[in-house]
């Protein structure tokens, strides 16, 4: 799939599209879930999602991803932690915002920093891909792979 070279603007992620995930998130976790925007609600480009016993805690951003001259909407998974893990609600949650990326007209998902176990599997059970990493970085860090996940979003 080729990204929009048209797009200058990342989506915005206004806490009110993330009503059903929230209560997703109560039903799985039994635990109070609150969404935001930060900053008073003034950041529509980024949205927390927290609980009162720390269960589940995610940060969500939109931005345009550039790569060899195309240029993709992206939803971007900065945190996800969820409790109890290994039970399906990572996937439930990745899922769901697939859903949500699609309806939205975002070209991918990335999952950043996917350092742990359960990360990682999650990303692969999932069928995303490590994002390339840059011919400059690799010389520079002598790193041959990415922490960061993506999937490209299917049209139907």
């Amino acid at each position: 799939m080729k990204g929009r070279e048209s797009e200058t603007r990342a989506f915005q992620l206004p806490a009110v599209d993330f009503e059903d995930l929230r209560y997703l998130l109560e039903e799985l976790t039994l635990d109070k879930v609150e969404v935001q925007n930060p900053y008073g609600g003034r950041a529509l480009g980024k949205v927390e999602v927290d609980s009162a016993e720390g269960k589940v805690s995610m940060v969500l951003r939109s931005e345009l991803y550039c790569h060899v001259a195309s240029i993709y909407q992206s939803l971007i998974i900065d945190r996800i932690a969820l409790a109890p893990e290994r039970m399906g609600i990572g996937t439930r949650v990745v899922e769901w915002l697939n859903d949500y990326a699609q309806r939205k007209g975002f070209d991918r998902i990335c999952i950043r920093n996917a350092h742990t176990d359960a990360s990682v599997g999650l990303a692969h059970k999932l069928g995303f891909i490590n994002v390339p990493v840059d011919v400059h970085l690799r010389e520079m860090f002598s790193k041959e792979e990415s922490s960061d996940f993506h999937l490209l979003i299917s049209r139907c």
